[in-house]
């Protein structure tokens, strides 16, 4: 690739990451325009859940799956308390993709115990 080549496709790449931005910046920012809102309040939520003896354990599948989960749960609570339709995806998508996030927790938590039934 040539470096003219190269430097157009970055910039073509640039322009099409700034339009998403701006579009899901608006979901997960809070009234105030804090677009960094989202990571502070899950970072608060991580300290306030391992201060009660409840850590994600981020290093397993599962634990993964949940801490995108309670992301999930954050941007819904900034889109209600915003008052806001999504710019990106609707709330009941949002509701939907959380209940995927459940499922993944539970078949990652069972992959990893290799549990093949719950009877």
């Amino acid at each position: 690739m040539k470096l003219e080549d190269a430097l157009q496709l970055e910039e073509e790449h640039y322009k099409r990451r700034m339009k998403l931005r701006w579009k899901k910046g608006h979901d997960y920012a809070k009234e105030d325009g804090d677009i960094l809102a989202n990571f502070k309040v899950m970072a608060d939520v991580e300290k306030a859940l391992e201060n009660h003896g409840y850590r994600i354990p981020i290093e397993e599948s599962y634990g993964t799956a949940i801490w995108h989960l309670l992301h999930k749960l954050v941007r819904l609570l900034n889109l209600f308390n915003n008052k806001t339709n999504p710019q990106n995806e609707s709330l009941i998508d949002t509701f939907l993709d959380a209940n995927n996030y459940i499922d993944l927790a539970k078949e990652c938590y069972m992959d990893s115990e290799r549990v093949i039934s719950d009877k």
